[in-house]
This record gives structure tokens, C-alpha cells and sequence, in this order.
């Protein structure tokens, strides 16, 4: 039920003199208002209060369906060494994102300072959201029609938009080209006007045809072990990994060098609430200059399901209980029986 539109008139000298003696229209308006509020108040606190459950109801209800039929984007873009995660509102699909990417660092958003400013309508969203967007759109959601990681810095687009999904698997699902490759297509796709944009993607996939990059996935999980104790934050078991392993070879850094003082530190977590291993590792580049780099390194299922048969294990070690049970005894303690770090030994 609509609310109803209600017209009082009155003769125009009673109104300026009201006008006038209230001090201005937005103050007459006022007293309207509260003049009707009093009426309101004169029904019985029991039809009031149902009506009001009533109007919460159906303003619950069409926030509801108004989110269920939202249609958007979600990026997370690498650039002057930061990461920035949005969504936008609206259809878009990879072509809308590459030609964004292309018009901007052809700087024809000046005076945009970054990929970020370049949306009036963008909105903010963090690391998790970005994450569970992500899978919902695996998941065949609606909302969200596509999602995008465009590493600037290293000169990288993936596109996970609806044409692209094929397999359940994540890793399998984002398909990744280089900047240049993605610009030269949009410039080919444009350059004739007039065009049916289905035909547009068709080109535009035309021309990205055989430029996809293999993607360096090169964690050999076997040579995992953790180090140090399990801390608990957030409602996660955070392990820290013990860089055994060749990570310039899984992660794409340039640490095993004496060219520079850098080094990572990586995590896996564990996921209390949900019973499993978070879907990526958290790789954190550390320079020698002091500044950092974060990276997510996204786990197929195989490496998921090897990692929590390792991280059971060193829980095991640890505590003397298994993730389950130990996790099944963090969810009966208060948040304040819950501080890091957490060895399984009394203090």
C-alpha cells in the first residue's frame, strides 16, 4: 500500500499571513506535518503500532526485491602499487570494462588520478565483499554480471563475465589477457560506428582469440608446512607458511635474487564459522624499502583439499585437537576467551 497524496487549500491571504507570521513556507510546512502527526496519535497504541509493523513490512519488502533485481560489476584493480575494489551499477560485461581501461590510460578522464576516480557511481567494497560477489556470480547469481581484476602495474586484465564461466572452479573461470591486447581490441571495435554491440563482442573477442594468458600456478602444496602459532581473528585460524618453496615460481615474485631485499610472507586461513579453507592464500610482499604489497593467490579445489589435511595436522600438533573440534570449542567461548595467539596451552 502507496501512501496517499493529501490537498488542503485555504484562501491565499489566511496563507501569507501564516507565511508570514511562522517565518517562511518551510516553517508552515512543518506545523502541517505536526498537526497530522497529532492526529495520527489520537487512534488507539494498537493501530498504531500494527500500522506501522505494516509500513516497516513493505518497506522491508521492496528494499528486498529492489536489491534482488540490482544489477552490477565488481572490480578489483592493482595500481601505483595499491589495490582498490568497487562495484558499479548496470550490465556491464568485458568489453564496457576494456574500453574503460583503455579511455582512461589514454587519459581522456583527465584530471582522473586513478582507474578508481574515473566512475561518478562506483561504489567501495572490501577484499571479502569483492570475494563473495565473486562467488555468488559462480554460484549462477544474477546480481552480479561479471567481475574483473585489472593489474595495472603489471599490465594484466582477467575477466570472469558471464560468457566466461565454464567450470565451477574459480581459477578456471577468470580468463586473463594483457593491457595492450585488450586495448588494441576495443580499438578495433570501435573504429567503425553504427554497430549492434553483440556484433561489438563478437570482434572484441575476435581479437583476444589465442592472446589469453597461461596462468602461473606453479604452488606445489606438498612443500607446505606451517610455522609459528595458529592465531584466531575474525572468526578465522590464520597459519602462517613457511616459504620452503620457490615463491617468485607460485607467486610471480622476484625474491630469490640478490638484486633486491625483499621477501613474502604468507597465510592460509581457515574459515570457523563455515567449516573450510578460505579460498585463497594472503601473500604479503615485503620490500626492502620498507613498503608492502598485498596479493591474494586464489586455490583451486585440489590445493584446498590438500592444505586442510595439512593444517588438521599441525592443528593436531598444536592444540591436540582437530580444526573441527578445535574450532567447534572457539564457537563456545566468549570473544574475549578468543585472543591470538592460540597453542592449545594454558598461560
Amino acid at each position: 500500500m502507496w501512501d496517499r497524496d493529501l490537498n488542503l487549500w485555504m484562501n491565499e491571504r489566511w496563507y501569507n499571513a501564516l507565511v508570514e507570521h511562522l517565518g517562511g513556507e518551510e516553517k508552515l510546512r512543518q506545523r502541517l506535518d505536526d498537526m497530522l502527526d497529532d492526529l495520527i496519535n489520537i487512534l488507539p497504541d494498537s493501530v498504531c503500532a500494527k500500522i506501522s509493523r505494516e509500513i516497516q513490512e513493505d518497506q522491508r519488502r521492496r528494499e528486498e526485491e529492489a536489491e534482488a533485481n540490482r544489477r552490477f560489476a565488481v572490480f578489483e584493480v592493482t595500481e601505483h602499487g595499491g589495490i582498490s575494489r568497487f562495484l558499479i551499477d548496470g550490465d556491464r560485461d568485458a568489453l564496457n570494462a576494456a574500453r574503460l581501461v583503455r579511455n582512461y590510460l589514454r587519459g581522456e578522464y583527465a584530471p582522473a588520478e586513478s582507474f578508481f576516480d574515473v566512475n561518478m557511481d562506483q561504489q567501495g567494497i572490501t577484499s571479502q565483499q569483492f570475494n563473495e560477489y565473486v562467488h555468488e556470480r559462480l554460484d549462477g547469481g544474477k546480481r552480479v554480471t561479471s567481475a574483473f581484476k585489472i593489474d595495472l602495474d603489471a599490465g594484466t586484465f582477467a575477466t570472469m563475465d558471464r560468457g566466461t564461466i565454464k567450470k565451477r572452479d574459480e581459477l578456471d573461470c577468470w580468463h586473463c589477457y594483457q593491457v595492450k591486447d585488450v586495448q588494441t581490441a576495443v580499438f578495433h571495435v570501435f573504429r567503425r560506428g553504427y554497430l549492434d554491440w553483440k556484433y561489438r563482442r563478437d570482434i572484441f573477442q575476435e581479437h583476444l582469440t589465442g592472446r589469453e594468458l597461461t596462468p602461473a600456478h606453479a604452488l606445489d602444496v606438498s612443500q607446505v608446512t606451517f610455522g609459528d602459532e595458529i592465531m584466531e581473528m575474525d572468526n578465522l585460524l590464520n597459519f602462517y607458511v613457511a616459504v620452503d618453496f620457490n615463491p617468485d615460481r607460485a607467486f610471480g615474485t622476484n625474491v630469490c635474487t640478490d638484486e633486491n631485499d625483499d621477501w613474502v610472507n604468507v597465510y592460509a586461513n581457515y574459515d570457523i564459522r563455515k567449516g573450510r579453507v578460505c579460498d585463497e592464500l594472503e601473500v604479503d610482499l615485503c620490500r626492502g624499502d620498507g613498503t608492502q604489497q598485498n596479493y591474494i593467490y586464489p586455490l583451486t579445489s585440489a590445493e584446498r583439499k590438500a592444505l586442510t589435511k595439512k593444517m588438521n595436522a599441525y592443528c593436531q600438533e598444536q592444540t591436540g585437537q582437530s580444526l573441527k573440534e578445535y574450532s567447534a570449542q572457539l564457537k563456545e567461548q566468549s570473544p574475549s576467551d578468543c585472543q591470538a595467539p592460540l597453542s592449545g596451552q594454558s598461560m
